[in-house]
């Protein structure tokens, strides 16, 4: 049987994949009493009034992401079987609530979305570990397109763009083993001429009363063309002095991972949670390179 999930867990999502004020602002404008159909022509409509800024191979991507998502929702929802409206009704608001957002701009490029959707691991021997478990599990990814032809000028073209893939396809490699639903948004934080950066949003369901959250962030060294270590900013206890004492080796880690992306004015603290789910998360924090100086060498590239 599959896990019933109400309309806040849809919420929630949309809550993920915006910020909080985009999300109130779209959905001020989107009347809770329109039916499915309704909802979907509004899609439709939102989504080609946004797609005007594109290409037109942009827009032709974009068309085919529109047409997996209904198919993938189709499918989730029980149709052309038992379908359930409150499920419809769910998903589309939840996209449509998005779209005003999907098209951005970093750095003087334009990056739409596109969604990665998947049907996974229906599998006889799972299914015999936990018969209760749904028979279908359900993968959906927001991934950024930037919308440039594809060859070397393009900021996400080559070893970046792998690169960012593995990362998001190493998340879904650990939630398969146990998890019934993942949804991954990649948002893209910087396309100059130092770094490619982005941050991860991820919520994934494996039974229970929530769904659990998660963030990762990616930065990427366009000189060296790999990913960007500690080491390539000089942030460590000998630069530190006096000031390290009592810092573990944890806190002064090797590993860019967590924590922030690095941008051409310097580096961006991505927001937190507050002390519980029912405060607003954290605000992010910049920090400009000269806010940094102090602590970085003299010779730290993409630093100025």
């Amino acid at each position: 049987m599959r896990p019933v999930i109400g309309g806040g867990r849809r919420l929630l999502l949309a809550g993920l994949l915006c910020s909080g004020a985009a999300v109130a602002a779209a959905a001020a404008q989107i009347p809770l009493d329109l039916t499915a159909a309704q909802l979907r022509v509004r899609i439709d409509d939102a989504s080609a009034a946004a797609a005007k800024l594109l290409s037109p191979e942009a827009r032709t991507e974009r068309e085919r992401s529109l047409t997996r998502f209904y198919h993938a929702t189709a499918g989730f929802c029980g149709i052309p079987s038992g379908a359930d409206d409150r499920c419809l009704h769910n998903e589309y608001y939840n996209y449509l609530a998005h779209i005003p957002s999907s098209v951005y701009r970093v750095d003087g490029h334009v990056v739409y979305e596109t969604g990665v959707y998947g049907v996974l691991w229906a599998d006889d021997a799972l299914q015999q570990q936990d018969p209760a478990r749904a028979l279908n599990w359900d993968l959906r990814v927001t991934w950024p397109r930037v919308d440039e032809p594809a060859d070397t000028s393009n900021p996400m073209w080559g070893r970046v763009s792998y690169a960012l893939a593995d990362e998001v396809h190493s998340r879904v490699s650990k939630w398969s083993i146990n998890g019934w639903e993942l949804y991954v948004a990649v948002h893209v934080e910087s396309l100059s001429t130092c770094y490619v950066s982005a941050r991860i949003e991820s919520s994934w369901y494996s039974g229970g009363a929530h769904p659990n959250e998660d963030f990762e962030v990616f930065n990427w060294l366009r000189s060296a063309n790999r990913r960007l270590t500690n080491e390539d900013l000089d942030l460590y206890r000998k630069r530190l002095g006096a000031a390290a004492d009592g810092l573990s080796d944890y806190v002064l880690g090797t590993s860019v991972d967590h924590g922030y992306v690095a941008t051409s004015s310097g580096i961006t603290l991505i927001r937190h949670w507050g002390r519980s789910r029912a405060e607003p998360p954290l605000p992010d924090v910049a920090l400009t390179w000269a806010d940094l100086r102090p602590w970085l060498s003299a010779t730290a590239s993409c630093t100025q």
